[in-house]
């Protein structure tokens, strides 16, 4: 059987992060030789290793395909485990993929893109997606627009591929109990579950706040997540004395106990590839405010819980919070968010065109 390896170099836990350890599971468990290449004491490769798929730690950094060493070290793996099929993650693991090929037979290059940035346009970029990789793979059709905005190569259209990342029912279904510090107080409660960073945009919630408090409305906001901006944010929020009106929760695991606890989601995300957490929501029948920016309108088209706002217009987006919060009971009885995302988003669908990549 020819063997497939997930490559992705990131330490983090992220969106990306998450798409290939559960796609490398989903593979392995029915039965393809699946192997994960990624750093030292990265997340992923310490998921990948709980569960009983193998693995191998190479050091990269964003500067590795530059470094000889570690450009023969990926050779030398790929030549050694006889890969056959290579899923590249970052764009360094992209780049050291493109010049491992120069090397080594490997039957087909992909590069898995998640991100709705443009790729700068330079030539080694080009040479490597317009000649060295073979396919691509983009989690949104505004990702596929942001990888051909800059490169303005023909032959780029008809490698690249739109697949939307799918939901796992039974996983978001069976996830551990986890106790969760929301209380309801008779109040607004409003959600965020996101990494703490400026593309996640979390700062916004600091003028929507204002807004709310200034409007005598009783609410709480609770952001889920860690990351860069904790600090930054915590400070923000002393300063504006929105102690009592926003929480910052930490990492958490159980993600449905989460949504299930808040009245609505609010997606302050400046730039998307696919926002995987709005999904999460809508499936949990979920009233959603969101900017109407990158792939957020492909993501939610067709929700009627959801609505869009112009990006940064705050006293707008909480205003829509308000006004969504009003259908709350209708789309949870009828549940009209989780039917919405079994037709959208399913499984199943998704995984037969993701596999023949791999056949």
């Amino acid at each position: 059987m020819k063997k497939i390896c997930f490559f992705n170099s990131s330490k983090n836990w992220g969106g990306g992060e998450k798409w290939h350890f559960e796609t490398a599971k989903i593979l392995w468990e029915k039965g393809y030789e699946i192997i994960v290449l990624g750093n030292i004491n990265s997340e992923l490769i310490k998921r990948c290793r709980e569960v009983g798929i193998e693995v191998k730690e190479i050091k990269i950094s964003n500067k590795s395909f530059l470094n000889l060493l570690t450009v023969y070290k990926v050779c030398k793996f790929f030549y050694q485990e006889k890969i056959s099929t290579v899923i590249a993650n970052l764009p360094i693991d992209m780049k050291i993929l493109s010049i491992s090929g120069l090397f080594v037979k490997i039957d087909k290059k992909i590069y898995r893109r998640g991100s709705a940035i443009p790729i700068k346009k330079n030539f080694f970029n080009k040479l490597c997606l317009g000649k060295l990789i073979d396919e691509i793979i983009v989690n949104s059709y505004e990702t596929k627009n942001t990888v051909i905005k800059n490169m303005k190569l023909s032959m780029l259209d008809d490698k690249i591929t739109v697949i939307h990342n799918y939901f796992d029912f039974e996983i978001y279904e069976n996830e551990l109990y986890e106790e969760i510090q929301i209380k309801r107080e008779n109040k607004l409660i409003i959600g965020n579950l996101a990494r703490l960073s400026k593309q996640k945009g979390q700062s916004n919630f600091i003028e929507i706040a204002k807004y709310l408090k200034n409007k005598n409305i009783k609410f709480k906001i609770y952001l889920a997540g860690i990351g860069e901006l904790e600090d930054e944010l915590s400070k923000q929020i002393k300063h504006e004395k929105l102690e009592n009106e926003i929480v910052l929760l930490g990492f958490i695991k159980n993600v449905k106990l989460f949504l299930e606890k808040i009245d609505v989601f609010a997606f302050t995300s400046v730039w998307e590839g696919f926002g995987y957490s709005l999904v999460e929501a809508m499936y949990s029948n979920k009233p959603i405010v969101a900017y109407d920016i990158s792939s957020n309108p492909e993501v939610l088209e067709g929700y009627l819980g959801a609505k869009l706002v112009k990006i940064y217009d705050n006293k707008n987006f909480a205003e829509q919070i308000l006004e969504v919060n009003e259908m709350k009971e209708k789309l949870k009885n009828k549940k009209i968010g989780e039917e919405f995302v079994k037709k959208k988003f399913d499984k199943k669908k998704l995984l037969m065109k993701l596999l023949e990549f791999f056949n």
